[in-house]
């Protein structure tokens, strides 16, 4: 399954380990932490921004791509969810979910050299994705936040994708995975 072949090809930079507690820090420089919850074993947190860029590729929107990308391994295939990372939600949420919605070329490169390193084709398996762009607040100049942090996720659509919108943490993995 793919989590557990991206824990054998990845450097250990490039996954982030759970703590003792069962949660990992997500962390993006001078932005923002927020520490997600409960990580299942058979779970892999990748920090993307370790993966290096497609050198032959031009810059600019073609080499976006978010934050994170958590790798969940079920019965019947695997699920991804990307994350990106904000520091609030009245700047650059669009830009946000545009990184989220380049970011699948990334995770097919990966899945490729897992299935070269297993010789296999993983035909049948069903490989599924999901987009969350969490925020510490809402807008940079007031920091009014709910009285009590709404749990679920509001959604929105992103032009082909759903995306998740958290605000604030720290959250648990089974929330970035459910409905």
């Amino acid at each position: 399954m793919l989590a557990a072949r991206l824990k054998k090809i990845l450097e250990s930079k490039t996954l982030v380990s759970p703590e003792a507690d069962g949660s990992v820090t997500l962390r993006e420089q001078d932005v923002m932490d927020v520490s997600v919850l409960q990580i299942p074993e058979r779970a892999a947190t990748v920090n993307l921004q370790h993966i290096g860029d497609f050198s032959g590729v031009k810059n600019g929107r073609w080499k976006q791509r978010c934050d994170y990308m958590f790798a969940l391994d079920q019965v019947d295939g695997s699920e991804v969810v990307f994350v990106e990372l904000k520091k609030s939600l009245d700047t650059g949420k669009e830009k946000a979910m545009e990184q989220l919605r380049r970011s699948p070329p990334v995770l097919m490169y990966l899945k490729s050299l897992c299935q070269l390193e297993e010789q296999c084709t993983d035909e049948g398996v069903e490989l599924r994705l999901r987009y969350f762009v969490i925020s510490e607040r809402y807008g940079e100049r007031l920091d009014k936040q709910r009285v009590r942090p709404n749990r679920r996720p509001e959604t929105e659509q992103f032009k082909s994708i759903q995306v998740g919108i958290v605000v604030g943490g720290p959250l648990t993995f089974a929330s970035l995975f459910s409905g």
